[in-house]
């Protein structure tokens, strides 16, 4: 029963889920799975490079670093628990001697090294394993999702239209291949059936025009040829009405503008003969009338 305790006491050591809300939010956001030493803010960089990675999948080993993780989780609270009744023993005699080791014991967890990660930021992690083992857990997971989405979010209108435009050509592209590949499978398939055809033909005309299959050819053959004959007659006898419909609208025409031309010159005739008339007609008025007498004058 201890033992069971022990290891689900472990399993809630590894797997708390603590979610950053508020001002905490700016923080989930700041790097991929990049773990620092809280100590110092240069020691341990190059560890946090090693220690990245978080958005690979569960590993089968996970199970076997959980069961480490628990034996040395084991040890230590044995450990401890024996550290505890000795400084008990040891602390009975003074109460003054309890503020001295309660000192000694926040400096010394003021001086152990621990790590935190930048995508769960109030994950705190003591060694190594803890850190592999969070990085595979649930929790980091979804954050680091969350924050691949906020990255997506973050980009400028016209890196989302490029990646739009791009997105789109890829689509088109990918439609006309599916097209072109059905058409040419249609394709294949009408000259398979062409090949058949032909071969059942030839195959019939080869037993004889006793067999049935030869009948049938027959039969096909004069259908087709009544259609051929129906269809020439329908388009002879468009084409004659049409051809009929145009000449007759020509001579139309033609008439109209023959009766407009010969209207006019018959109008230009006749003004041109009137005016003449009108001019014989003066000429004859005026050498009809006798010459005028002139007044003789006497001088006084």
């Amino acid at each position: 029963m201890l033992k069971r305790a022990h290891r689900e006491l472990a399993r809630n050591a590894i797997y708390t889920e603590v979610m950053p809300t508020g001002d905490d939010a700016v923080a989930e956001m700041e790097a991929l799975a990049n773990f620092s030493d809280s100590g110092s803010d240069s020691d341990s960089s190059d560890d946090d490079g090693d220690l990245g990675g978080g958005d690979s999948d569960l590993d089968s080993d996970e199970d076997a670093e959980l069961e480490s993780y628990i034996q040395k989780y084991e040890g230590s609270l044995k450990k401890d628990k024996k550290e505890g009744s000795d400084d008990e023993d040891e602390e009975a005699g003074s109460g003054a001697s309890d503020d001295e080791d309660a000192e000694e014991e926040a400096e010394e967890e003021e001086g152990e090294t621990h790590f935190r990660c930048k995508i769960c930021p109030k994950k705190t992690l003591k060694n190594e394993t803890m850190v592999q083992v969070h990085l595979n857990g649930h929790e980091h997971k979804v954050n680091l999702k969350l924050y691949k989405k906020a990255l997506k979010e973050d980009r400028t209108k016209e890196q989302v239209d490029k990646l739009k435009a791009k997105n789109l050509k890829k689509k088109e592209k990918a439609l006309k291949k599916k097209e072109d590949r059905k058409a040419a499978q249609k394709l294949k398939l009408k000259e398979k059936k062409k090949r058949q055809w032909e071969k059942k033909m030839a195959a019939a005309a080869a037993a004889g025009g006793s067999t049935k299959e030869s009948k049938k050819v027959e039969k096909i053959v004069e259908k087709a040829e009544k259609k051929v004959e129906e269809v020439v007659k329908k388009l002879d006898k468009a084409v004659e009405k049409k051809v009929g419909k145009i000449v007759e609208k020509a001579e139309r025409d033609a008439e109209k503008k023959v009766e407009k031309i010969v209207e006019k010159a018959e109008k230009d005739a006749t003004k041109t003969l009137n005016k003449a008339l009108a001019k014989s007609d003066k000429k004859v008025s005026s050498k009809s009338k006798p010459p005028a007498k002139k007044q003789k004058t006497s001088k006084a």
